[in-house]
């Protein structure tokens, strides 16, 4: 009996973690607006058209990911009846859907095999948060990892391959394989953001080995040896890749740009004046990259 208690406190501090690093609390959560900008990376200086409000509502809609595509994009969506659903936002038609519909939460859609099926995090009913894969449609819902727990975000390296941010104390890094099933701790201390490396057999993720000091790092897939890529913008986590091998961040209502291979440091590309965009977080690049997607905290009237 005792056991079972100390478990159910266990469970219960782990509850309490996810709620506080995820924001998967049944409160709503804050909100925040999905903007959508033109850009060119063809020539030497990066330039990026004005941005648009996609979603523009009171509301939390959040963490983007375009489609293989690029006609769309899926993100979590926060509405009415208190749960966080998937949506997908068709771009040419300014029209958004909900894919998803369910008694419990999910977060963070992520494409996957082609255009038929993402994978996204689930909070379960009993708040036990694993990985899940959907058709594009919301239909035939299944686990990807059964015995991997807490999952906060994830991203994928391969076919098989996925990274995976382990919500506890701290906050892991972690390399999974869907056909073993098995996790490998990489990194303690870990970020949010996890992407596919252009060009190579890695996953980039945030390592925050001090308060003040964050590392964009890699990991091979194969023999998971990690390296260091660069610092991040002081305070910023979140970031993307350009197909060409471009790393994107922003801080406040500033784009930034680093090229690992020739640049030592991060160099700003616009200041945007538009006064909703004063808090820049996610941001997601376009298969084609021609299109950007940020998303900012929203700022009520």
């Amino acid at each position: 009996m005792m056991k079972f208690i100390q478990f159910r406190i266990y469970l219960s501090l782990i509850v309490i973690l996810t709620i506080s690093a995820f924001g998967h609390a049944q409160d709503s959560p804050p909100g925040s607006d999905i903007f959508i900008a033109s850009i060119d990376i063809s020539h030497a200086k990066i330039i990026v058209g004005t941005p648009h409000n996609l979603t523009n509502r009171k509301g939390y809609d959040n963490q983007p990911a375009f489609t293989l595509d690029g006609k769309g994009f899926l993100y979590s969506s926060f509405r009415e009846n208190g749960q966080t659903d998937i949506y997908h936002y068709e771009i040419e038609s300014n029209t958004s859907y909900s894919v998803t519909s369910t008694p419990e939460s999910e977060y963070s859609p992520t494409p996957m095999r082609g255009e038929s099926t993402f994978s996204t995090v689930r909070v379960e009913m009993d708040d036990v948060q694993r990985l899940w894969q959907f058709n594009m449609d919301g239909t035939d819902p299944t686990v990807i990892l059964d015995s991997v727990f807490n999952v906060g975000y994830h991203g994928w390296g391969d076919e098989f391959s996925v990274g995976l941010f382990i919500v506890g104390s701290p906050h892991t890094f972690n390399l999974a394989n869907t056909v073993t099933g098995r996790s490998v701790l990489i990194a303690e201390n870990s970020g949010r953001s996890i992407h596919k490396v252009p060009g190579e057999n890695a996953l980039s993720f945030v390592h925050k080995t001090a308060e003040d000091e964050w590392w964009i790092k890699k990991v091979d897939l194969k023999s998971r040896l990690v390296t260091p890529i660069s610092r991040t913008i002081p305070g910023s986590e979140d970031y993307a890749w350009t197909s060409n091998g471009i790393l994107l961040m922003a801080k406040s209502s500033s784009l930034y740009k680093l090229d690992p291979r020739v640049d030592d440091d991060w160099k700003m590309i616009v200041s945007f004046t538009e006064s909703a965009l004063r808090n820049i977080k996610r941001i997601a690049v376009s298969p084609n990259d021609d299109q950007l997607l940020m998303v900012s905290d929203r700022i009520e009237e």
